[in-house]
């Protein structure tokens, strides 16, 4: 059975599946298009970051050594951020995919075009209530106790992101449900009907 017959008190799962597909749809069109962009300029930014730490570190009168130091460490940086702004241009571009199919699998009566945009979005919930999971566990575990009060706070945030993903998945699985039973009351999966066995016709019979 479904488990969720309407969406938000007001919607049937039809129209909550394709306004979720929307509102999900659209944050992730804006973040190909901020990566995009930076990944352009990145060598220009890079460039920029480089020089303001040489300049900082030369300012401050360190040994070549210790500047040799900082720059590995921006060159690091700079590499790591990158390869970040790399893997969240793929799953954004992943997720609107998946957004693209959900509203139209939702239009089409398509239930295997759900399928991406569930699994997608559960595999996020799954790993944003880990990643929480251990910020609280190593939060906790700091002796500052103005410190924690300030680290939950931003630990805390994660928690309505969280639950409405949560409802979200839930009306369009209970929609994908709803598919599944449309589809068993058009091909019912009943027993096979004998077959009638005619008798074989007298080929010297006159018609």
């Amino acid at each position: 059975m479904a488990c969720m017959s309407t969406c938000c008190c007001c919607f049937t799962t039809y129209q909550g599946s394709i306004i979720i597909g929307v509102l999900t749809l659209l944050p992730n069109i804006a973040g190909i298009g901020i990566l995009s962009h930076l990944l352009n300029v990145w060598t220009a930014v890079e460039s920029d970051v480089h020089t303001w730490a040489l300049n900082v570190t030369g300012s401050l009168q360190q040994s070549s050594v210790q500047i040799a130091g900082v720059s590995d460490f921006v060159n690091s940086a700079a590499t790591d951020m990158h390869t970040v702004c790399v893997v969240l241009l793929i799953y954004c571009v992943i997720t609107s995919a998946s957004c693209l199919m959900v509203i139209t699998g939702t239009h089409q009566a398509s239930r295997c075009m759900l399928l991406p945009w569930l699994t997608v979005t559960l595999l996020r919930l799954v790993a944003c209530i880990v990643g929480v999971i251990m910020y609280l566990y190593i939060v906790c575990n700091i002796d500052d106790g103005v410190v924690v009060n300030q680290l939950l706070g931003f630990g805390i945030i994660e928690v309505p992101e969280i639950v409405f993903s949560s409802y979200f998945w839930l009306c369009v699985f209970s929609h994908y449900h709803h598919l599944q039973q449309l589809e068993e009351q058009v091909y019912p999966m009943g027993e096979e009907e004998p077959v009638e066995v005619l008798p074989p016709v007298d080929s010297d019979e006159k018609f």
